[in-house]
């Protein structure tokens, strides 16, 4: 990414400082990500970076507000927002497709989004997060089995370049907090929830900040693997006991 780019998406609002650029780049491992250690060695690097570049700074009050600027598989970037929480204050930016750049689109219509409950109680709970496309539930079922009980959070129109204003992040921020604590309301405080995204790199940073450790159940982020056929077990953000 063009620091060129990345500042110019900011200003007039935001004036970045010269030195103010924190780069998370994390090192290319000879590790595929359908092999075993693939998330746990990237989700450790991820914290480790994370630790050493930003977070002393901002308890010391060196930052007092980030702008994120995500491009990483999506499960690293739920990990990301845990990371920042929404204790910081963050504004979080999306790379659009059409006209290309990290500029909101002042002239885009709000989204509508509808949250889906399931119709009754079963083993497992499932949430899919339908932004940039539709999941199937018969992607999950091949993942969870049949004894599922499948909640959703859904765009109408849902297309991989759809998340174009603050607006509609902070939107989509409130009905993931609303319908965690709808299905630990349904399903019980221990439940995990199996989260299956597909979603734009925007809402994966702002769900993990979304999360909250001590209120919100356990969640296991899935990731589609081409080269395993489908949804796999990427990463999982844990309640506190």
């Amino acid at each position: 990414m063009a620091k060129g780019d990345l500042k110019w998406s900011m200003i007039p609002d935001r004036y970045p400082l010269d030195d103010g650029w924190i780069d998370l780049d994390l090192a290319t491992l000879d590790l595929s990500d359908h092999e075993p250690d693939f998330w746990r060695i990237q989700v450790r690097n991820l914290r480790t970076g994370f630790v050493e570049k930003v977070r002393g700074r901002m308890e010391r009050q060196e930052i007092r507000r980030l702008t994120v600027f995500g491009l990483a598989p999506i499960p690293l970037l739920f990990e990301l927002g845990r990371l920042i929480s929404d204790i910081a204050p963050a504004d979080v930016r999306q790379l659009l497709r059409s006209p290309k750049g990290w500029k909101w689109d002042l002239e885009a219509p709000p989204l509508r989004f509808k949250v889906l409950r399931p119709s009754g109680l079963a083993g497992l709970v499932a949430l899919k997060l339908e932004i940039s496309a539709r999941v199937a539930d018969e992607r999950i079922h091949a993942v969870l089995g049949t004894d599922v009980a499948i909640w959703s959070i859904a765009a109408d129109g849902a297309h991989n370049d759809i998340m174009r204003s603050q607006a509609d992040i902070v939107e989509f921020a409130r009905l993931f907090r609303t319908t965690l604590d709808a299905i630990k309301v349904a399903h019980g405080e221990n439940m995990i929830v199996h989260v299956f995204p597909a979603i734009p790199v925007s809402v994966a940073i702002e769900s993990g900040r979304s999360w909250q450790p001590k209120a919100h159940p356990t969640l296991k982020i899935y990731d589609q693997n081409k080269k395993l056929g489908g949804f796999i077990f990427a990463h999982e953000l844990e309640h506190a006991s």
